[in-house]
C-alpha cells in the first residue's frame, strides 16, 4: 500500500515488528531509498547485496553502539553471505577527525577491501559522517550504507549525502557530497537513547517541521505529553518520516546545497561558532 504526503509517495510495507515506510530521495545522479520502521536494523545484510552486490563491507560504527548493535549487525551481514571488517572508534564529536579517518582508510586497506566492496556505517551522527567520508574517499569512491542509530541522525544527517570530518580550524571543514546507497532507520534503536540525546534530535525535528508546514508543527505538538515529546512507536515513527520527507524534498530540488537546501543550516552556522 502507499500514503501520499504532500505529493511524495510512500510506500508502506507490513513488516515482521510493524509498518515499514519506503522514503525515496531522489538525487540527481544516485536516488535511493529510506526504509523506517521497527526491525529494519536485520534487513542490513539483503540490502547490502541488493544495492551494491557487495560480499564484504567495513562496518563502521563506535564503541557504544557497537556494544548494543554491534554484534546483530554483523550477524545480519554474515548471514547474507557478506564478510564483515569491524572498525570502531571512539564514542564522540573527537572521532570526527581528519586522523581518524586516515586510522580507519589504512583499516580497510589492511582488509584489502577492493572496488566490490561497501562501508556500512552503523551510529549517530559521527559516525555516518566519518564512514561517509572514508567511503567517498577510499578508491575514489565504494558505496555505503547507512544504518543511523538516533534520532539526530535518522531525521537529519544520514539523509543528503554530506560527509566529513572536522578541522582544527572549524567542523566540517574537509568533506564530500556522497550519497548512500540505502537508509535504515530502525526506530527501535532511539529507545535506547539518553534523555539528552533523544532532545538533540527534538530540536532538529522542530526546525524541520518550522521550515515545513504548519500541519508538520500541529503534529509535533499534538505529541508533546506533559512538556515532553512522548517516545513511544507510533508517534516517533510519524515525527521522523516527516522529517525526512521535508528533507528529501529539499535534497530533490537542491543536492549540492546551490539554494534552497541552504535552508537546513538554519541556527547550524551560528551554533558551530558557539560550539568552536
Amino acid at each position: 500500500m502507499s500514503d501520499q504526503t504532500d505529493g511524495n509517495v510512500i510506500d508502506i510495507e507490513d513488516g515482521d515488528q510493524g509498518a515499514i515506510a519506503h522514503i525515496p530521495v531522489r538525487t540527481g545522479g544516485r536516488p535511493y531509498e529510506v526504509q523506517l520502521g521497527d526491525g529494519v536494523l536485520d534487513r542490513v545484510g539483503e540490502i547490502v547485496r541488493a544495492r551494491t552486490r557487495a560480499t564484504s563491507v567495513a562496518l563502521i560504527t563506535d564503541e557504544c553502539v557497537a556494544e548494543l548493535y554491534g554484534a546483530r549487525v554483523e550477524a545480519a551481514l554474515s548471514a547474507a553471505g557478506v564478510a564483515v571488517t569491524m572498525v570502531t572508534v571512539p564514542a564522540g564529536e573527537a572521532s570526527k577527525d581528519w586522523a581518524v579517518a586516515g586510522a580507519v582508510l589504512e583499516e580497510l586497506a589492511a582488509a584489502r577491501l577492493d572496488r566490490t566492496a561497501a562501508v556500512v556505517a552503523l551510529g549517530g551522527g559521527v559516525v555516518g559522517d566519518l564512514a561517509g567520508f572514508c567511503a567517498a574517499v577510499y578508491l575514489r569512491g565504494i558505496p555505503f550504507v547507512q544504518v543511523p542509530t538516533t534520532l539526530l541522525a535518522q531525521v537529519d544527517s544520514s539523509v543528503g549525502g554530506k560527509t566529513g570530518v572536522d578541522l582544527p580550524q572549524g567542523k566540517n571543514l574537509a568533506g564530500s557530497f556522497w550519497q548512500p546507497v540505502a537508509v535504515l532507520a530502525d526506530t527501535t534503536t532511539l529507545a535506547t537513547l539518553p534523555v539528552g540525546e533523544w532532545r538533540s534530535g527534538l530540536a532538529e525535528v522542530a526546525k524541520a517541521a518550522f521550515l515545513d508546514s504548519e500541519r508538520f508543527v500541529s503534529a509535533l505538538e499534538a505529541a508533546v505529553v506533559g512538556g515532553e515529546v512522548v517516545r513511544d512507536g507510533a508517534r516517533t515513527h510519524a515525527i521522523v518520516a516527516d522529517s525526512i520527507l521535508f528533507k528529501a524534498r529539499i535534497i530533490a530540488s537542491d543536492e549540492r546545497e546551490a539554494g534552497d537546501r541552504e535552508l537546513l543550516n538554519y541556527g547550524h552556522t551560528f551554533g558551530h561558532a558557539l560550539e568552536k
